[in-house]
């Protein structure tokens, strides 16, 4: 049968309501006229392939349609205890005659032979509330037990609600099911008279118009009813109109349609992968609320319920297509399932890519007024292979025990704050992807160890952040100096004297992973970072003069080269951009804390920061002069000529941090000649052109030299001779 494409104007992807409307639409075609129906998004609106005309469609709902039996008898507002309005709309189900509502007539019965089974005849208490579920589950129909399984999850324990359907199918005062039972007798005739005919329903044409204006769009007389969560402009309340207070005004088609749509979010039980955990619901596409990606989102679960994420498709699919859609989409990222909206955004790669789907619609249940909530749309992402989010991978477990930390009460708004700041980093990161974007993962994870660094409390429940790969290194790299140099400062380590990681932090490494230690050797109370930068160069100085030994024919010589290479290495314009101060410090200590926790050993022999060698031009000759005198490992002239070591001098750096750079520079002319290097020119003034030195140049000198360098032949080529003494008739000092 050839297949029409119609267009459904009237169901759109915002707001949450008119999306549930346009699932609701394809499921009772599919279910009730036409099995072969598919259903796609085009440009945020819906369409349909069918065998119905337009006019067709609007015929089958208004002559046809079976409305699914949708009864909450465990909530007071159900209609099946009090007498009131809801009792009424109840009763009149019951006693119709129409032969479209006998399903839902039979559910009722079922209901009251449940409730008279348990011998109830008020509003249930919440143990009595678990029989009703768990005996409407057993004795009602398939279709009516889909509302059920929607609004719960029977748990070992206890139910757990859907937060698409608030509390059990009610959100505050609103009870779904009566509410949907009484939009159905506005749209559906009343039922037959004496002589057989069917009775008009009061406002028959109204219904119409309202059906209409529900699938293809356009203006209809609305209902004065209330909508509940899924609609914010709807809902009505205090300065909503003209007026005081608005009143809440709805389609009676549209409330039934998006009824009939949530049921595609039929929730089930899942499992912990560890025995002897309780199970825990799990409904489609739902996750905890995450501030994340939504600077406004209250936080506290009081006013977040939780958020959806709603999947956009552009491909035609079947109903059964789509329910195994919402049926599968438990999202896991590795081998957990998804916890909160971070979570989920990391999970939305493969997820959508799999399934062919193109976007997420993200909407979160936010407190209203009262226990009434509102769905408030939180953006949009697009789906898209985005391999470097695998890397997040990395830092899985150590995130989950830092989210518990933050979760704690006792827990200081500092770490909240940093918590807070990784998940709007990694959501960006997910979104927009980059390197900058995975740089502000980093520095957040270097601000949070910062703070644990600084907390005994803290570090009894959150390890030191470490194993962060190679690709780490090499996707954050954005190009910037900072970054090269952030990287060759973090990369520094030594055999001994471990990484620099233990200078900044109470860390030790053990047989494979790194661990709190007890005594504090760090230099967190330096929050500049030069300073911090010069007292580390210090203390692996001295550090490294304790682990010089004396040989066995009595020559001192130096067990271990100077411990400040690293296994990255800046370039000449990265130090020209540090001496000038025309780079972020800031930038450079937040990624530099981030970077220590790549593990650099597993990185060796890798090449992070390609270098030409043009970029020499402009490096000042002072600079060269003094990173020779504590450059960390052998020095050759040529490719042929004897290794030589320089021994560091304390003298120097106390000099620099003094600011006393030229007697700094005569100091370590003097060691490198008293190792056998003869440097160009004199130390009297005026015989270097570049003897002068700015006085930010000055300041950041000493900090300079802790930069692992490129190329000790691109220093010495600057300011070294080549030629052996004897061939040069001595040097002036």
């Amino acid at each position: 049968m050839l297949k029409e494409t119609l267009e459904l104007k009237g169901c759109q992807t915002e707001p949450f309501s008119n999306y549930l409307k346009s699932l609701g639409v394809l499921r009772l075609v599919a279910e009730q006229k036409d099995p072969g129906v598919r259903g796609y998004w085009k440009d945020d609106t819906f369409c349909l392939q069918t065998s119905f005309k337009e006019d067709e469609l609007l015929t089958f709902f208004r002559d046809e349609y079976k409305p699914t039996p949708i009864l909450d008898p465990w909530n007071g507002g159900s209609g099946f205890w009090d007498k009131t309005t809801a009792n009424d709309t109840l009763v009149k189900v019951a006693e119709s005659n129409i032969p479209r509502l006998a399903p839902y007539r039979e559910a009722i019965e079922g209901v009251w032979e449940v409730l008279k089974t348990l011998g109830l005849t008020k509003k249930p208490s919440k143990a009595e509330k678990l029989d009703i579920l768990r005996l409407c589950r057993n004795h009602l129909s398939d279709s009516a037990v889909e509302w059920l399984d929607t609004a719960y999850a029977l748990c070992s324990d206890k139910p757990r609600y859907a937060p698409i359907l608030g509390t059990g199918g009610n959100d505050g005062k609103l009870d779904f099911a009566n509410n949907f039972m009484q939009h159905v007798l506005r749209v559906i005739p009343e039922g037959i008279n004496d002589t057989g005919k069917v009775k008009s329903a009061n406002g028959q044409l109204q219904s119409i118009q309202q059906l209409k204006a529900a699938i293809y769009g356009g203006e209809a007389v609305l209902t004065d009813s209330a909508i509940g969560q899924f609609s914010p402009g709807g809902v009505g309340g205090p300065n909503g109109l003209q007026g005081f207070e608005a009143p809440s005004l709805v389609n009676s088609w549209d409330f039934i349609f998006m009824i009939e749509g949530a049921l595609f979010f039929c929730g089930s039980v899942s499992r912990r992968l560890k025995a002897g955990r309780q199970s825990t619901a799990a409904f489609p596409f739902t996750v905890a609320a995450s501030a994340a990606g939504w600077g406004t989102l209250v936080e506290s679960g009081e006013s977040a319920r939780a958020e959806i994420w709603l999947p956009i498709w552009k491909n035609p699919a079947a109903k059964d297509e789509l329910s195994r859609l919402f049926a599968e989409a438990r999202a896991e990222i590795g081998r957990r399932q998804v916890q909160d909206g971070t979570d989920f955004v990391r999970a939305t790669a493969n997820l959508g890519i799999d399934r062919g789907i193109t976007h997420f619609y993200r909407y979160g249940f936010l407190r209203r007024s009262g226990k009434a909530h509102l769905t408030v749309p939180l953006g949009r992402v697009k789906v898209g292979e985005n391999k470097e989010v695998d890397l997040l991978q990395n830092i899985d477990t150590w995130l989950t025990r830092f989210r518990r930390l933050a979760a704690n009460d006792e827990s200081t708004g500092s770490i909240k704050q940093a918590f807070r700041r990784i998940e709007q980093a990694i959501f960006a990161f997910c979104i927009q992807g980059g390197a900058r974007n995975l740089q502000n993962v980093l520095r957040a994870l270097g601000a949070a160890e910062q703070i644990l660094a600084k907390s005994k409390k803290a570090q009894e429940m959150v390890p030191p952040l470490q194993g962060l790969s190679w690709d780490w290194v090499k996707a954050c790299d954005d190009g910037s100096p900072e970054y090269r140099i952030a990287a060759a400062l973090g990369s520094i380590t030594h055999a001994e004297l471990g990484a620099i990681r233990c200078d900044l932090e109470p860390v030790t490494l053990g047989k494979k992973r790194w661990a709190w230690r007890t005594e504090n050797r760090n230099v967190l109370h330096e929050a500049d970072l030069c300073r911090i930068m010069e007292a580390i160069l210090k203390r692996r100085v001295i550090a490294g003069d304790k682990l010089n030994i004396e040989s066995q024919d009595g020559n001192r010589m130096p067990k271990s080269k100077l411990p400040i290479d690293g296994v990255a290495r800046a370039n000449s314009s990265d130090i020209i951009a540090f001496l000038s101060g025309r780079v972020d410090d800031a930038h450079i200590l937040e990624l530099l804390w981030g970077l220590c926790t790549v593990d650099w050993n597993k990185c060796r022999g890798k090449s992070p920061f390609p270098y030409s060698g043009e970029d020499e031009i402009g490096l000042s000759r002072l600079y060269a002069i003094c990173k020779l005198a504590f450059w960390p490992g052998e020095i050759r002239l040529s490719s042929d000529s004897e290794p030589i070591v320089v021994n560091a001098e304390k003298a120097i750096l106390n000099r620099l941090r003094l600011k006393d750079i030229d007697t700094a520079v005569r100091i370590a002319v003097r060691r490198l000649r008293s190792s056998g290097l003869r440097v160009i020119g004199s130390c009297h003034k005026g015989s270097f052109p570049q003897f002068i030195a700015g006085a930010e140049e000055r300041r950041r000198m000493g900090a300079a030299l802790l930069i692992p360098f490129i190329d000790s032949r691109v220093l010495t080529e600057m300011v070294i001779h080549k030629a052996k003494p004897k061939e040069m008739g001595g040097i002036a000092g």
